[in-house]
């Protein structure tokens, strides 16, 4: 079995293309021989619990709006490629994901992981999602195979937040500072969004190892 450990933030663009990129090989490949576990890694971990306006965020990441206008125009560019229906106009909060982070985890136990990351993307991407409300997580988590009753209690507690926040310092400490980043097997290391190209190859070598 190889394990593919893809280092995430349900809000970063480029591991939505870097997904969709693998979708399509995969697609071509049908190995039952790759795990996928998706591992938290929070763009923004100082993000206020309450999210903030988009605007402002943008303006504070990248110095003015010409700015973010610019490092945003490869992102609609991908995202043209591959066909991910999106609409940034209707994201008006950049939230804090550290409850999005523990959905995902909850979802890798259930065996919904894949569902629940894809689910959190398009909901924050296509329909605007502030999906650092509870609400609107405990509705995708139900969408994507999670119980709405115990999701509800989950979030409304502090469990599994220690864990979260131990497995992203174990990675920033390592030298991870940006996603996506996908670990194979825990000793190679492939950094950012690759092509739908670049899958293919690796995994056709991965299926004639196999």
């Amino acid at each position: 079995m190889i394990q593919l450990k893809i280092l995430s933030d349900p809000i970063c663009p480029w591991c939505y293309i870097g997904k969709k990129a693998l979708d399509k090989a995969m697609h071509k490949f049908p190995l039952e021989i790759l795990n996928i576990v998706w591992m938290p890694f929070q763009l923004n971990p100082e993000m206020p619990k309450e999210g903030m306006e988009r605007k402002t965020y943008l303006i504070n990441k990248f110095g003015s709006s010409d700015h973010a206008i610019k490092a945003y125009a490869p992102i609609f560019e991908h995202f043209n490629i591959y066909k991910i229906d999106s609409d940034f106009t209707k994201i008006t909060t950049t939230p804090n994901t550290l409850d999005a982070q523990r959905l995902i985890h909850w979802a890798g136990i259930e065996g919904y992981q894949t569902n629940m990351v894809e689910n959190l993307f398009k909901g924050y991407f296509s329909n605007g999602a502030d999906i650092g409300n509870k609400e609107t997580l405990i509705s995708l988590g139900e969408m994507s195979g999670l119980s709405k009753k115990i999701t509800k209690k989950l979030l409304e507690s502090e469990e599994d937040k220690e864990t979260i926040l131990s497995l992203e310092a174990t990675y920033r400490n390592v030298g991870v500072n940006g996603v996506p980043t996908c670990l194979i097997n825990d000793d190679f290391v492939i950094p950012g969004a690759q092509t739908e190209e670049f899958w293919i190859k690796g995994l056709s070598e991965i299926s004639d190892r196999g």
